[in-house]
C-alpha cells in the first residue's frame, strides 16, 4: 500500500494506492488543490491510466471538501470540452490536465443532515461578522468557527449537485444502501473480498464525537477511514 500526502493547506488530502485500487481521501483547501493537487492528479492519471475508485470526504469543513469540489468542477469543464469537440463546436481545452475519473464517493452531504442548510449558512456568516467586532477571545474563536461552517455549507451543497444523476452521476454511499453513510456504536463496514475496493478498507463513525466539547457541527457526521 502506498499513501501519498498531498498539499492541503490546513486540511487533509491523501492519495491511497493498494495495487490497482486508488482512493482520494479529502481534497484540502481550494488554493492548495489548484496550485498543487490538480497538476499532480492529472499527471498521475496520465502516467498510470488509473481512475479514482473512491473519493472519500471525511466531513464538510472547507479544508477537507473544497478540493474535492474543485476536482468535480474540473471534471465538468473537461466534459463540456469533450461534448463540444465531439459535436464539431469550437472550444479551447481547459488550462489544466484532465482529472482522473471518479467512480464513487463516500460523503455525508450537509443538506441531507440539516434542513434549510443554505439559510443556516447565511445566518452563521452574519453571526460571524458580528462576533468578529468583539475583543473577547472566546467570541473571536466562535466567530472563526461560524465562518468556517458558513464557508463549508455552500461547497458541500455544490458537491451534492455535481455528483447528482443529472450531472456527473457519481454513485453516493452505495455500500451503505442509503444516502447517509452511517453505522451505530463501534460497528465497522468492511467491503467484501470481491469488491472493487479490497478488504481492509472500511469506514466507521465515531459516535463519541457528539459528547466532546469544541467539535464543529460538520465533525459530528465525520467518516473515519480505517486502513489495515
Amino acid at each position: 500500500m502506498k499513501i501519498t500526502l498531498l498539499p492541503s493547506d490546513k486540511g487533509d488530502c491523501l492519495l491511497i494506492e493498494a495495487g490497482a485500487v486508488t482512493i482520494l481521501a479529502d481534497g484540502g483547501m481550494p488554493g492548495s488543490y489548484a496550485s498543487e493537487v490538480r497538476g499532480y492528479l492529472g499527471k498521475w492519471a496520465e502516467d498510470t491510466g488509473k481512475q479514482l475508485d473512491l473519493v472519500y470526504v471525511s466531513h464538510v469543513d472547507q479544508d477537507h471538501i473544497a478540493g474535492v469540489l474543485q476536482l468535480l468542477e474540473d471534471t465538468v469543464q473537461w466534459r463540456v470540452f469533450d461534448h463540444k469537440h465531439a459535436n464539431g463546436q469550437s472550444s479551447g481545452k481547459p488550462p489544466f490536465r484532465r482529472p482522473p475519473k471518479v467512480k464513487r464517493i463516500w460523503h455525508n452531504a450537509f443538506k441531507l443532515m440539516v434542513d434549510e442548510s443554505e439559510a443556516i449558512g447565511t445566518v452563521l456568516a452574519a453571526r460571524a461578522n458580528t462576533l468578529s467586532s468583539s475583543a473577547n477571545p472566546s467570541l473571536l474563536r466562535l466567530a472563526d468557527a461560524f465562518r468556517s461552517i458558513a464557508n463549508s455549507i455552500p461547497e458541500a451543497i455544490k458537491v451534492s449537485r455535481r455528483i447528482a444523476a443529472d450531472q456527473l452521476n457519481i454513485p453516493l454511499n452505495g455500500e451503505f444502501g442509503k444516502l447517509l453513510a452511517m453505522v451505530r456504536g463501534h460497528e465497522v463496514i468492511s467491503l467484501a473480498a470481491n469488491s472493487p475496493i479490497p478488504p481492509g478498507f472500511g469506514v466507521s463513525i465515531d459516535d463519541e464525537l457528539g459528547h466532546r466539547k469544541d467539535v464543529t457541527e460538520p465533525n459530528l457526521a465525520s467518516l473515519m477511514l480505517l486502513l489495515e
